[in-house]
């Protein structure tokens, strides 16, 4: 793919630039001992390189992702596709001799935390590989005899040549939290079976398809459309949705 149609498809440049990586990584030079350690340790290379404090932070950064992955994330992710099997319910305790609530599933938590868990694996990973092509430059610097940054550099440089980052970090973390976060799951739930009789913690919900959006659709679809069914997810129906576009797209925009 050249250049330009990667400047015409993001998309296609964003994973085109991940298979490089990844195809670069395979070809370490005999050499890059510390790049091949930070694959692991993520502040290998930067301590090699006399930035001991900016190691020790990457590190923590790595262990705190990793803890929270496996401690937190793993479970909300391994229920995403069930969103829940128990449900709430009064169990007789024989040691008590009382009634308690059990251990039950809150299909909205579930589905909250698993996004939220999923989005943070997605950033670790792009954390990680952003980790290792900044060792690689610093190895590439060091074998040039160039000047390394201390800490102390890094920070002022972000607050001079690059203050633009520093400004805009806050913001930017803000928009993710507090609207495009909310704005996922919301679209999941879309897809789900939530209203007033799946409603936690007292009942599950769990995933369906289409279905839930065909009140709005009355006239736009046919009694008996495939868009209603599982195989509205296979593309091997997409022949049978394609007709339906039109009138759903009139039906969606029309004046009220």
């Amino acid at each position: 793919m050249n250049s330009k149609e990667s400047k015409k498809n993001p998309m296609a440049a964003f994973f085109g630039a991940i298979g490089k990586f990844f195809k670069n990584l395979v070809r370490l030079p005999p050499k890059g001992r510390c790049r091949k350690a930070s694959l692991l340790v993520a502040g290998a290379g930067y301590w090699k390189r006399k930035q001991i404090i900016k190691g020790f932070l990457v590190t923590l950064l790595e262990i705190g992702l990793i803890l929270y992955t496996v401690l937190i994330g793993v479970p909300y992710i391994s229920q995403l596709n069930t969103l829940g099997t128990v449900e709430r319910a009064m169990v007789y305790n024989p040691a008590t001799m009382k009634n308690e609530v059990n251990d039950y599933d809150n299909s909205l938590l579930i589905l909250l935390f698993g996004v939220i868990s999923l989005s943070f694996l997605i950033v670790g990973i792009l954390l990680w590989m952003a980790n290792v092509r900044n060792t690689y430059r610093l190895q590439l610097r060091a074998e040039a005899g160039k000047h390394i940054n201390t800490f102390k550099e890094d920070c002022n440089e972000m607050l001079n040549d690059k203050f633009h980052f520093t400004l805009l970090a806050l913001p930017v973390l803000g928009v993710i939290i507090f609207n495009i976060m909310p704005l996922v799951v919301m679209i999941c739930i879309a897809f789900t079976n939530y209203d007033k009789s799946h409603m936690p913690p007292n009942a599950l919900f769990t995933w369906v398809d289409l279905q839930t959006l065909s009140p709005c659709l009355p006239r736009a679809l046919p009694p008996h459309s495939d868009i209603h069914s599982g195989e509205f997810w296979d593309g091997r129906c997409s022949g049978q949705c394609l007709p339906h576009l039109r009138p759903i797209l009139e039906e969606l925009f029309s004046p009220f």
